[in-house]
């Protein structure tokens, strides 16, 4: 069994796709088309950034300002985790006009956490990390409109 692996889907965890060759070692031609067609997708998805920042200083209040009003569904968030996991919750507040529309609560980052929520507008959010085991560092944010097939549905 070929097994094609994608590290780092979310939470530390490895997406697996079982792609088994055919009896001349080969994959499929409807498993390419559909690997194809997954990639098409997740490229589509994740390759326009709607905000992104990088911080390298520790703190419990992260704020990432949009250039301007996005439709937002989707934050990934990477931890710091090189001396360990340290954020046990955090909560991600979007602004829209200096006004709080909308709240996400949230546990653990791990090396990437993958948020998806329903489209909403925002000129900005912040996360607040609510609870750690010790001074939390996340590295990167990135916000995305991604395909609504995508969205985790509730």
């Amino acid at each position: 069994m070929f097994q094609l692996y994608l590290k780092s889907v979310g939470r530390g965890a490895n997406l697996l796709l079982n792609v088994p060759p055919d009896r001349k070692g080969l994959i499929n031609e409807h498993d390419s088309v559909a690997l194809m067609g997954f990639k098409k997708l997740r490229d589509e998805s994740f390759g326009n950034v709607a905000a992104a920042a990088k911080f390298d200083q520790a703190s419990a209040l992260y704020k990432i300002d949009l250039t301007q009003t996005k439709k937002i569904n989707c934050i990934v968030l990477t931890e710091a985790i090189a001396a360990g996991q340290k954020i046990k919750s955090f909560t991600v507040s979007f602004q829209l006009n200096n006004k709080t529309v909308s709240e996400l609560n949230a546990n653990t980052v791990g090396k990437k956490r993958i948020l998806t929520f329903p489209a909403i507008d925002v000129d900005s959010f912040t996360i607040k990390i609510d609870e750690a085991k010790s001074t939390p560092l996340i590295s990167e944010v990135s916000a995305y409109l991604i395909d609504e097939n995508l969205v985790e549905k509730l």
